[in-house]
């Protein structure tokens, strides 16, 4: 039902690329995943500079664990493209903590917040990645972003990302 709205919503996006990103996060949240990742890698081989569609491929690729080294390169493409733009440096950052660099994935949401200090979901990865580091400092910046956003919790844990206990 959800890929049928998006592919509806899709018939009427302004930007041709937003149809397919719509349509591959409804097929990534129905379970989905390897179909919508295959959609976006797509769109990102024939996508202009400046397309949103390396953003939405490295975003995809985090929250729904498909990251891989191969995926790193169009993350900083979409970083690069947006100018150290924060959605795309909270997408690489999603990236980095797949793949078990915990260090950059800090660093990149550290300037996220740096830039845009509401950034609730970003201080809330940025907690869960302090706490993997062995800062105990990360429990105050989940804390804080599940103030201001409380269904931060159970969106993240619908990626399978939680909190280390």
């Amino acid at each position: 039902e959800a890929i049928a709205l998006a592919q509806d919503s899709a018939l009427v996006a302004s930007n041709p690329d937003w149809g397919d990103i719509q349509i591959a996060y409804a097929e990534g949240w129905a379970g989905q995943t390897e179909e919508g990742l295959e959609r976006l890698a797509d769109l990102v081989e024939f996508a202009a500079p400046g397309s949103e569609a390396f953003n939405a491929l490295c975003w995809y690729s985090g929250i729904w664990n498909r990251a891989t080294d191969e995926t790193l390169p169009v993350c900083l493409k979409a970083v690069e493209q947006s100018a150290g733009g924060i959605g795309a440096l909270d997408s690489r950052a999603m990236v980095l903590f797949r793949l078990g660099e915990a260090e950059g994935a800090l660093t990149d949401l550290d300037k996220v917040l740096a830039a845009s200090p509401d950034e609730h979901a970003s201080r809330y990865m940025r907690g869960i990645v302090r706490l993997q580091l062995g800062d105990a400092g990360g429990r105050e910046d989940i804390a804080v972003a599940l103030a201001a956003e409380p269904a931060l919790e159970a969106v993240y844990r619908a990626y399978g990302i939680a909190p280390p206990r």
